[in-house]
């Protein structure tokens, strides 16, 4: 079809582009369930009479998966650049798959704990390989558009979790895990990263890539020009260690670990695992294990405005108006518990008012899935360059794995030393202050395409030659 412009359009470019969207929204689901299994997954252990585990070692259960996805960070960041984006993606897909039949016939807690660090390791392998593989592949038109698929599937694989968590026990969510991960194996018929190609030497293959999801042929070899320039310019001087360790790479680094411990300072994860419980201190009239759920159908709905958001206004508004809203909630969420905590009228009114709290609660997580918990991810696949993209995405997602643990294990104790009430007051307050400090030397990715992100670095670096 030619366009009012005299170009061929190639009209299967969107749909293209749009089942890479859905094929990594598979990817999102599984990481998200996964994270997510503990939330019904080891107070079902706990209830089994046949499964022997100390309250510690089902402790260490719930968050060793983030070791699992630490040590996938360090795999998943020379694989990338090695072996390919979509390999990468691949073997992360078919690590999901046995560990979750590994965890569905563990028979003790020992295997249950490996099972889990594999599938750690197989959530790390996706989602890196994934959002270098979204910001390589699809458009930037419509990037985030696209993009949020990853968010809408991401939070139906919490549905997804907590629905079958609520009416079936631990070993059965084992094996949803696996049917939510088996559709990853679509990546065997899709194309490797344009951009790998290129920096492989397979530049005719990557042309092919481009025409097959860019509009017009014109368009494609627009941007497979500008990708071999940047790749030329990469190549004449690899980034070493101590470069990357230094302006301007620095920088990015930097921007996306402050970006990434700030989402975990709302302490989301332990929040999540301990939903059940923190509804039963609101009071709520609603069961806990259905106020669970719907905190699972709001996310996703978030997910589903959110691609309208991020189409249309920066990263940087967007992320900071998301803080402010969510540790706003986070704080009214703690003062809540801490009226129905005390005594007199303040008791008496939380008590009348427990709607309120589920309200709020609701609400923190609608304000966080629209921008602290999506876009730390989205810039750490488009806001480091190329350059040390794949090494530096390493050594950022692991950190946030690390935090991620930290965090999750000393949960418990925190609300058990401060109160639950406390404990979200002082998250909601470090969040902020470190979101802040993020958004400062956060550079704006929105609408850029990788080459042109590549060689805002490469003009500061050559500047700072100069």
């Amino acid at each position: 079809m030619v366009d009012g412009k005299g170009k061929t359009k190639n009209n299967r470019a969107f749909f293209n582009q749009l089942m890479v969207g859905l094929a990594l929204g598979v990817s999102g689901a599984s990481m998200v369930f996964a994270m997510n299994f503990a939330t019904f997954g080891v107070p079902s252990m706990e209830r089994d009479e046949d499964f022997e585990a100390t309250l510690d070692q089902l402790r260490l259960l719930a968050s060793i998966v983030a070791i699992g996805a630490m040590l996938g960070n360090f795999i998943a960041g020379g694989m990338v650049d090695s072996m390919g984006r979509r390999t990468t993606i691949m073997a992360g897909a078919l690590l999901y798959l046995f560990g979750y039949v590994l965890l569905a016939v563990s028979w003790t807690v020992t295997i249950a704990m490996v099972a889990r660090v594999v599938c750690g390791v197989a959530t790390s392998l996706t989602s890196l390989g994934g959002m270098i593989y979204m910001t390589e592949v699809v458009h930037p038109k419509v990037r985030d558009r696209i993009g949020s698929l990853m968010g809408i599937l991401g939070n139906f694989g919490m549905l997804v979790a907590f629905v079958s968590g609520s009416v079936m026990e631990w070993r059965g969510m084992a094996w949803v895990g696996f049917v939510c991960a088996s559709p990853l194996l679509i990546f065997i018929y899709m194309a490797e990263s344009p951009n790998f190609l290129i920096k492989t030497g397979q530049k005719e293959e990557a042309l092919q890539v481009l025409l097959k999801y860019r509009e017009s042929a014109t368009e494609a070899r627009k941007e497979y020009e500008d990708i071999l320039l940047a790749a030329n310019k990469a190549t004449e001087t690899t980034a070493s260690i101590g470069e990357m360790f230094s302006y301007p790479y620095i920088t990015p680094l930097i921007t996306s670990l402050v970006l990434l411990v700030a989402q975990q300072l709302t302490g989301i994860n332990g929040i999540t695992i301990k939903a059940v419980n923190l509804f039963e201190q609101l009071g709520t009239s609603i069961d806990p294990a259905y106020c669970t759920v719907m905190i699972a159908i709001v996310s996703m709905i978030t997910a589903v405005v959110t691609s309208e958001i991020h189409s249309r206004f920066n990263r940087k508004p967007t992320l900071v108006v998301s803080t402010v809203l969510s540790s706003l909630s986070e704080l009214f969420i703690g003062l809540f518990l801490l009226a129905k905590s005390g005594e007199g009228a303040v008791k008496e009114w939380a008590d009348a008012n427990s709607a309120w709290g589920l309200f709020t609660v609701l609400f923190f997580y609608v304000s966080f899935n629209v921008g602290l918990g999506p876009i730390p991810w989205i810039y750490m696949g488009e806001g480091i360059p190329s350059k040390v993209r794949g090494p530096a995405s390493a050594i950022s997602g692991t950190a946030t794995m690390l935090f991620m643990f930290i965090s999750m294990q000393i949960f418990d104790p925190l609300t058990d030393f401060l109160g639950l009430h406390c404990s979200l007051i002082l998250l909601a307050v470090s969040s902020f202050f470190v979101t802040v400090l993020g958004s400062f030397i956060m550079f704006e990715t929105k609408g850029k395409t990788v080459s042109q992100i590549d060689g805002h670095y490469l003009d500061l670096e050559k500047k700072k030659k100069e």
